[in-house]
């Protein structure tokens, strides 16, 4: 039993001198430079040979983190500059966009209710799509020099107009709705109401009726009243032969041929 423990002790032993070995070496080769009396040097190989004139200087741990301190120092104070910097730009940025907003709320004022007439502009777009702006990146934006024609009324006066067109269509809507009415007024007199009374069309059948019964009638009569108007030409003809035949026998005890036709009369 003693045999066996004192066996695992000097393997134990072993073991550990190894491990403890291994990370001496590791210490050595991969040294931590906490800072020397003399600094390590570094020699650049220029030519292919090791030139001891032409070397560098390898900073230690502390080195570095000094440099790092500075650095860091460095580029606060730097960001410490450009943050004032910026502060004052920010200042005067935002006096800018007070001033913009200022006058962007007139002009959409003047849009939205202003009154009478007056030329709206657009708003000036450069070559690459962007709007113009006077002076650039924080000026109010540019407008157009010439106006935007056949609009010159703010959207209040146009909703006025709007109004005033809409009263115009319903006054003639409610016109129209009257001579509607009439119009089927005369319909209905046109049509008749439902066989109560005759309509416009019944008449003008019945007057057309009657004129072609006229017409039957004035065809009938109108062959008789020239046959009876050719007998009394003839008459009238006879008549006055026998009274050119009484005047040349000295008969003078009858009627000229003008009080004739005024007796007929």
């Amino acid at each position: 039993m003693m045999n066996i423990l004192g066996k695992g002790l000097a393997l134990t032993h072993v073991a550990l001198s190894l491990v403890l070995m291994t990370v001496a070496l590791a210490m050595y080769f991969n040294a931590v430079d906490f800072g020397w009396k003399q600094p390590a040097r570094y020699y650049r190989d220029i030519t292919g040979k090791t030139q001891k004139a032409d070397n560098l200087l390898i900073p230690s741990l502390y080195d570095k983190r000094e440099a790092a301190m500075r650095q860091l120092v460095r580029v606060r104070e730097e960001q410490q500059f450009k943050l004032g910097t910026e502060r004052d730009k920010f200042a005067k940025l935002g006096t800018a966009l007070g001033d913009n907003h200022i006058q962007g709320l007139a002009v959409l004022d003047k849009l939205e209710n202003g009154v009478g007439n007056f030329d709206i502009f657009r708003v000036k777009i450069d070559d690459r799509g962007e709007l113009v702006q006077n002076p650039p990146e924080i000026g109010f934006v540019a407008f157009s020099e010439s106006p935007v024609p056949a609009i010159n009324t703010s959207y209040a006066g146009y909703q006025t107009k709007l109004k005033d067109v809409d009263n115009r269509i319903v006054a003639v809507q409610q016109s129209t709705g009257d001579l509607l009415k009439k119009n089927e007024t005369v319909t209905t007199r046109l049509n008749g109401d439902k066989g109560v009374r005759p309509c416009w069309y019944d008449l003008l059948e019945t007057e057309h009726k009657t004129q072609v019964e006229l017409q039957k009638e004035i065809d009938y009569i109108q062959p008789l009243w020239v046959n009876e108007r050719v007998n009394s030409e003839l008459v009238v003809s006879r008549r006055a032969s026998l009274l050119e035949r009484l005047n040349e026998l000295g008969d003078k005890g009858y009627l000229t041929q003008s009080e004739f036709l005024q007796k007929l009369k």
